[in-house]
Parts: C-alpha cells; structure tokens; sequence
C-alpha cells in the first residue's frame, strides 16, 4: 500500500478540521477518532491488534489515505517503521488553549467513563480509555502532567520525523501553508474549521454499554 499521510497530534488540536481539508484535498479516507465512535468492529479490530503487542499496522491502515487524531497520534515510531518515507503533519496549539478544551471534554468524560465496570464498557470506551487515558495521559488528568505530556509528545515527535517529511501547523493559517507542503494548488473554498468539542462526551455517552 501506499505510505498514508500521518497526523502526529495529540486530539484536541485541530485534528478534526485536518481531517476535512486532507479528504477535500483528495485524501480520503482520513481515519479520525470519530470514525471510530459509531463503528464498534472496528473498535474491536484495534483493540485486539494493540493488545497483541504486535499490530499489522499496513492491515489496520488499509484502505485509508490519511489517519489522525487518536489512536494514531501513539503511533507514529511505528508507522514511520512501515512507511519510512511517510507525510507527516503536526497541528499547533498552545497548551493553555488545548488544556482549556480538554479540561471541558474529554477529561470529564474519561473521568465519567472510568466509573464504568470493564465488562460493561462499550468497544468506543474501551479504546478511549486505553488509547487516551492510558497510552496518551498514563492515567493522570492533572494540568502539571497533561502538560508534561503535551509538551514532551511535541518534542518526541519533532526528533522522530526528519524535517523534510513533517509540517508543524497552526491551522488558523488556512490552506497556504498546508497546500503548499503537499504540493497541491489552494482551493477556492473555505478551509473547514469544525470544531467538535461536546462531540466526545455525547459519543462516550452514548456508547455506556457493550
């Protein structure tokens, strides 16, 4: 298969509107956390793959052009390690801004979801809890750790990816920067900024139960 364009971000970050404008560009399908969220099988499929210890990661990125946010954004030493040469693009925020959105969404909803008995937790929250609870945050919700966590995911990434194959990007600058690194003229349309803040807290919600 192809190498699939990598985001390397923590959620939270921008990663639903990369999503949008890589499937605009032409790389679709873009796998997102949120494709996850009404798709148990394929819960169910990482799931088992991660807890292997030894995922096929060229089978689980079959068929998608592009993958971002969660649970991608654990995994990228290992995609680089199937897809050396891979595209690799980093959303920008300042960590006062995506502390302030995740203290408003997904902390609370990670806090609610842990009050579920593991038995009784849905395909969703099972990999929610072990993607992003525990491999992204090692179960601390705190400010000092999360920022410890954020801070140290950038500078991981930043030594991981040769700078000839990332973009770091603030996505408020909009299609120039983004079209010009993968060599694509800028559409005429908006750059979609969608912002799915309460999304994870309903889709927890939603998915309570296995």
């Amino acid at each position: 298969m192809n190498s699939p364009i990598i985001g390397a971000s923590l959620g939270r970050t921008g990663t639903y509107s990369l999503k949008l404008a890589l499937e605009r560009l032409g790389f679709a399908p873009c796998l997102h956390m949120s494709d996850f969220s009404s798709n148990p099988a394929l819960c169910r499929k990482w799931i088992r793959a991660l807890d292997s210890g030894f995922p096929d990661w060229p089978a689980l990125l079959n068929g998608y052009r592009a993958v971002v946010d969660w649970p991608a954004c654990n995994h990228v030493a290992e995609f680089l390690q199937c897809f050396p040469n891979a595209t690799v693009i980093y959303t920008e925020r300042t960590f006062e801004d995506w502390y302030s959105s995740i203290r408003q969404t997904i902390v609370p909803a990670l806090q609610w979801s842990t009050q579920i008995a593991s038995g009784k937790r849905s395909p969703f929250i099972e990999l929610a809890n072990h993607e992003v609870l525990g491999t992204s945050f090692q179960g601390k919700l705190d400010r000092d750790s999360l920022k410890l966590v954020y801070e140290q995911h950038r500078q991981q990434i930043a030594e991981l990816v040769p700078s000839e194959q990332i973009l770091f990007i603030d996505l408020q600058q909009g299609w120039v920067p983004l079209c010009q690194f993968l060599g694509f003229p800028v559409p005429e349309d908006t750059f979609p900024h969608a912002n799915m803040a309460g999304d994870f807290v309903r889709t927890l919600r939603r998915n309570r139960r296995a």
